[in-house]
């Protein structure tokens, strides 16, 4: 017989107001509420013949906003709105800016911080996609080689060898910003949706061309929006790629062919239309593409090539800004509607009422920000 305590901190169960059932005034602990979700998980215990021993933070029994584990989850708007919100606690997210701009003020990023600095933020950033493609370089870092350094040099963090890249440089001053505020919560809706989903398609085209070194691509997109009395409006948008773009990607990375980044462009390209920036706040949208590679590069957010890295930055900080709830879906290339604009061809869609809207290339090369996020 080996006797045993079991100490637990994060003591709270966190669950709406109205799963905790009628208060008995006289009772303690778990008899005070015994219908609670908390109560439940004390009453399991029992059953095995264990209960953990309290760790008094001074915090009330049960709560519909509780920490656990570096998150913060909400039930408060479960009831009146239908929605469970997650999101990070805020001592978590300064411990791990400052992580960061630590970083940035000794210029100098060691393997195993690197490595260490990539698993914070992979858990900070855990509840969507909105800075992964800057944790690219981070783990880059981390798997170099690290060989014992040269005579004299120290072998500190601060060698020569260890010296951050511009690379790392634009990742972890973008890490910066985006930490410097709260975090977006993660919003999970537990009730059906009354409305219809925005319905979005693009594609992207792309040859060489004589005379034009980084060849010669076009860009289309076509929304559906849900009317409220039923139908939908159509718009639609399209724009030859400027030399300007395709230097700023090959800036970005070297390549032969663009057809990669300009297919994840298109993903880009609808909600960076100033006239649908309404249509995307809090909405769920179907977005449809025929390229395979760029909508898993824009699904999971975490490409190494600079450029796609770049995009994929782009593409989540603009979803999140707008809470835009974004699945991408593909559609084969005979069943793009997009495929006929992309390559300057308006008949069906002139056919259907379409409104031609305006294109805007996001900058590609200025420096990154984070706004409105």
């Amino acid at each position: 017989m080996v006797p045993v305590h079991h100490y637990i901190d994060d003591y709270q169960v966190p669950e709406p107001d109205f799963c905790l059932g009628e208060e008995a005034h006289d009772g303690v602990g778990p008899d005070r509420f015994p219908a609670s979700g908390k109560a439940m998980l004390w009453a399991s215990y029992d059953l095995f013949g264990f209960r953990p021993l309290r760790i008094d933070k001074s915090i009330p029994w049960s709560s519909s906003c509780a920490p656990f584990v570096g998150t913060v989850t909400d039930f408060s708007g479960m009831f009146t709105d239908g929605v469970i919100k997650i999101s990070i606690k805020e001592e978590t997210r300064e411990k791990a800016r400052a992580l960061v701009d630590a970083s940035l003020r000794d210029n100098s990023l060691h393997p195993q911080l690197a490595g260490k600095l990539y698993g914070k933020l992979r858990w900070v950033f855990c509840l969507g996609r909105i800075a992964v493609g800057a944790l690219g370089a981070l783990k880059t870092r981390q798997y170099v080689s690290a060989r014992p350094p040269r005579p004299g040099s120290g072998g500190g963090a601060s060698t020569p060898m260890w010296r951050l890249t511009d690379e790392l440089v634009e990742s972890l001053q973008f890490l910066s910003d985006m930490l410097e505020r709260p975090l977006p919560p993660a919003a999970y809706r537990c009730s059906r949706s009354t409305c219809r989903p925005t319905l979005v398609w693009a594609d992207a085209r792309w040859n060489l061309k004589t005379g034009r070194p980084f060849g010669d691509g076009s860009i289309g997109f076509v929304v559906k929006v849900p009317r409220a009395g039923g139908g939908y409006d159509i718009y639609y948008a399209y724009a030859s790629v400027d030399d300007a773009t395709l230097e700023a990607l090959h800036a970005l990375r070297a390549q032969q062919t663009f057809i990669h980044p300009l297919e994840l462009l298109s993903i880009l390209a609808p909600y960076f239309c100033p006239e649908l920036s309404d249509v995307w706040l809090n909405a769920d949208v179907i977005h449809f593409g025929d390229n395979e590679a760029a909508n898993a590069v824009a699904i999971k957010g975490i490409p190494k090539a600079r450029d796609l890295s770049r995009l994929t930055l782009l593409l989540h900080a603009k979803l999140a800004a707008s809470a835009t709830r974004t699945w991408i879906e593909r559609v084969c290339s005979k069943g793009n509607i997009s495929d006929d604009p992309s390559r300057f061809d308006f008949t069906t869609l002139e056919a259907m009422g379409a409104v031609r809207l305006s294109f805007v290339f996001p900058d590609l090369l200025a420096a990154l920000r984070v706004t409105n996020a």
